[in-house]
């Protein structure tokens, strides 16, 4: 295995390959840890949480409002991402929660923008998860979205916007 993430990856050290193995940082489909002298099968999916240097702290906390055998729902606060993309890495809503909920098959069901606070739904049960996705999918959800503006006297006090 080390030997082909070293192949695939060769801007990525043997050490910092070997760290992330021991920390539990590289894993299978499963969640299974992988060692470096597993061996490599073609098609394998591996996953591995990368390094981003330097990442800015977002200074606001998520509050979760609910949660069961299958779901959790948390308010995001503005500025925090839903999912690890670009500078964001650990400072994400699903990172967040996963470390400090122990959940590790928690998976987002939509997403909000980053600069967008609001409810945002997640599965932690694999075996249902594809039930409350379908609801997205099929748009038998829906989302709104409020915002406080200064007063527009070309509008109707209540605007609503649909799209």
């Amino acid at each position: 295995m080390l030997e082909f993430l070293l192949d695939y990856f060769p801007n990525v050290s043997r050490e910092i390959w070997l760290a992330r193995m021991e920390s539990g940082e590289v894993v299978n489909a499963n969640g299974g840890k992988l060692a470096p002298d597993d061996p490599y099968q073609a098609g394998t999916m591996i996953y591995y949480y990368r390094e981003v240097d330097e990442e800015t702290p977002v200074p606001f906390d998520e509050v979760v409002l609910f949660q069961d055998e299958h779901l959790l729902v948390v308010d995001k606060p503005h500025f925090l991402p839903v999912i690890p993309a670009g500078r964001f890495l650990h400072e994400t809503l699903l990172v967040r929660l996963k470390h400090k909920l122990q959940l590790e098959h928690l998976i987002p069901l939509h997403r909000l923008d980053r600069e967008t606070a609001g409810v945002v739904l997640f599965s932690h049960n694999p075996e249902s998860r594809g039930a409350y996705a379908s609801l997205f999918e099929q748009c038998e959800m829906s989302k709104v979205y409020e915002a406080i503006a200064p007063t527009l006297t070309d509008r109707p006090l209540l605007l609503t916007y649909r799209s």
